[in-house]
């Protein structure tokens, strides 16, 4: 055979040979089961409030969600549940302007009813309506209409201006963002307008009835294209009963056979059965998952957090208002075919103990570890009676101790962040994780205190942190930021695993081109060097102990998605057709995937009030 001649032929050749050498066994597949855990419908956005001085964006959602975003980024930072009764339609933030005062935060709907969700006083909003699509600009000195303009096919609903006064935005009925400009003569004129929104509009920072938030560069209006704040907004929590690392003591005298998952929406919560796939088992003669039952809240409130204990026999979940802690055991036989085939008892938790932001089931025990929103971290001994809290004093005294002179002049969006993110416990049982003020802290859980008095470095300076995971062995901790970097900590030490300053930055370039903003991490149950990095479009293969493969230099480079990584790489990258909304190891052979098209989520929302026919 004559060699190739071209380099068309020649990587026609190497695909035909790498294919030909591929080894097929009886098992080289994958078993996927398809079952609807959730259905993820986010709310539309009904109303948005910017801080003083810009840092911090509150966004209110019909079902009663309130949003809060750092606009220096941007990104969620935190979530005050609603109720299923909430119909919030105005926002408002209000600042004092005095030192280490926090803004306050006020909320309101069709009942009528001012509720402030995170602080004390209130001012109105300036915003203004107009009714046939017109926007008016007054002097208002003498009460003189000075321009009027009629951009807008349907009702103007909001108005937005720019700090400096000389640009104001107008949203409202139909999908169009206008922009007017006062120019160096003082006229006011209209510039340009975009359709980001397939539904109803907003105000700058722009959400709608389609349930997205976007966010505008004041500056680069007419350049610059919006960019999605949140791609996969009010994601549902999902935690699945982890198992326990080998030698840590089990609660129950055998490991079940199958996992269990909850899934928290809003006010409901559903336990699902996951079969756990034998090594040696076809995976294609596995079932699939089995609903167990589903819960409902008091008066509809909304669920925050959840967590299941490493055998499945205790669930624990928290709203705005109460944690409530479960004992999952079998339920009696009932005469419905759809009767729950699990019961739930309740444990009673003692009154002291305030609402969780954050919790965690230490694996192979019954103690659960509770954040509040303040940065409280309790114990709670569920296996004594009754159950016994006890207090992390040391992390109770980082509440109040300031960093650095530059934390004690925080921004309104750093003012409003709560003081922990991110809580997980080590598979053997030892060790608690707990991102506080954006640092990582180390608890030992026998002593109840700091392993390590410093705060643990995490990467890039400031930067959020959107995932933390123990290895399967608990001798190291992963932890990713916003910005997609990448460190490893030591246990219980707590250093920085020094890496190939290569290797980290290409990966980091590798999560970028990933796309759809970082979500979390999900640790490899037997192998201690394998992690999971997700995004709300793909997933990323990562083995930081294997060699970075250098990147080749290519002069031209391919439209479309970037290529899949060769195995030989330390990192993989692997696209989702569908918004990725979580991603949890169950066993060494069986992965949760939670996803769900856009397509398929706007369903359920109403038709736009306003729609353009071409031609009229």
């Amino acid at each position: 055979m004559a060699p190739p001649t071209t380099p068309r032929e020649r990587r026609k050749r190497k695909s035909n040979a790498s294919e030909s050498s591929a080894a097929v066994t009886p098992h080289a597949y994958v078993a996927l089961h398809k079952s609807r855990l959730a259905d993820w419908r986010p709310s539309p956005i009904s109303h948005l409030a910017a801080s003083r001085d810009g840092s911090l964006g509150v966004a209110v959602r019909e079902d009663g969600d309130v949003e809060f975003y750092d606009l220096n980024g941007p990104h969620l930072i935190h979530c005050i549940p609603g109720e299923a009764a909430s119909a919030l339609t105005c926002s408002a933030i209000v600042e004092t302007g005095e030192a280490r005062q926090d803004p306050r935060v006020f909320v309101s709907g069709f009942s009528g009813m001012i509720s402030e969700v995170d602080g004390a006083s209130a001012l109105p909003l300036a915003t203004d309506d107009s009714y046939g699509g017109a926007v008016s600009f007054w002097e208002g000195t003498h009460g003189t209409r000075l321009a009027s303009f009629t951009q807008h096919s349907a009702d103007v609903l909001a108005l937005a201006a720019s700090p400096t006064g000389d640009r104001v935005w107008a949203a409202g009925v139909d999908p169009a963002l206008a922009l007017f400009a006062r120019g160096a003569d003082g006229r006011w004129a209209f510039l340009s307008a975009k359709r980001p929104h397939s539904h109803d509009g907003g105000i700058l920072l722009s959400g709608g009835n389609d349930a997205v938030l976007l966010a505008h560069s004041a500056p680069r209006f007419l350049k610059q294209h919006p960019a999605p704040v949140q791609h996969a907004p009010q994601r549902p929590a999902v935690a699945t009963s982890p198992a326990a690392a080998p030698g840590a003591a089990a609660v129950a005298a055998t490991p079940p056979a199958a996992a269990l998952a909850v899934c928290a929406l809003r006010g409901d919560l559903d336990l699902w059965a996951l079969p756990r796939a034998a090594p040696d088992a076809d995976p294609g003669l596995a079932p699939g998952p089995e609903r167990l039952a589903s819960i409902s809240t008091p008066a509809g409130r909304h669920v925050r957090t959840a967590a299941l204990s490493s055998d499945g026999a205790l669930l624990a979940f928290s709203d705005a208002q109460r944690t409530v802690c479960l004992r999952v055991g079998s339920a009696a036989p009932g005469p419905e075919a759809a009767a729950p085939r699990a019961g739930f008892a309740p444990i009673p938790l003692p009154a002291a103990l305030p609402a969780a932001h954050l919790l965690a089931f230490v694996p192979g025990t019954a103690t659960l570890a509770s954040v509040s929103l303040d940065g409280s971290l309790h114990l709670v001994d569920l296996a004594s009676t009754p159950s016994a809290v006890r207090a992390v004093r040391a992390v109770h005294d980082l509440r109040h101790r300031p960093w650095s002179m530059r934390e004690r002049q925080l921004s309104a969006a750093r003012a409003l962040e709560p003081v922990a993110q991110h809580l997980v416990a080590s598979p053997d049982g030892r060790f608690l994780a707990l991102t506080f003020r954006r640092r990582i802290q180390l608890i030992n859980v026998a002593r109840g205190e700091l392993v390590a008095p410093a705060p643990v470095s995490s990467g890039e300076a400031g930067a959020p942190i959107v995932g933390l995971a123990f290895s399967c062995d608990s001798s190291t901790l992963l932890s990713l930021t916003l910005s997609g970097e990448v460190c490893m900590h030591s246990v219980p030490g707590g250093e920085v695993v020094p890496g190939e300053e290569h290797g980290r930055k290409a990966l980091k370039a590798a999560l970028q081109q990933l796309g759809g903003g970082l979500q979390g991490v999900s640790a490899h149950p037997t192998l201690p060097s394998v992690f999971l990095l997700h995004s709300s479009t793909g997933v990323c293969v990562l083995d930081p102990r294997k060699p970075p493969t250098p990147e080749p230099k290519r002069w031209r480079r391919a439209p479309g998605p970037p290529p899949p990584r060769p195995p030989g790489s330390n990192h993989r990258l692997l696209q989702s057709s569908d918004i990725l909304l979580d991603l949890i190891f169950v066993s060494p052979s069986d992965l949760l995937v939670v996803e769900q098209s856009w397509s398929e989520a706007r369903r359920s929302m109403p038709a736009p009030l306003h729609r353009h026919r071409y031609g009229s």
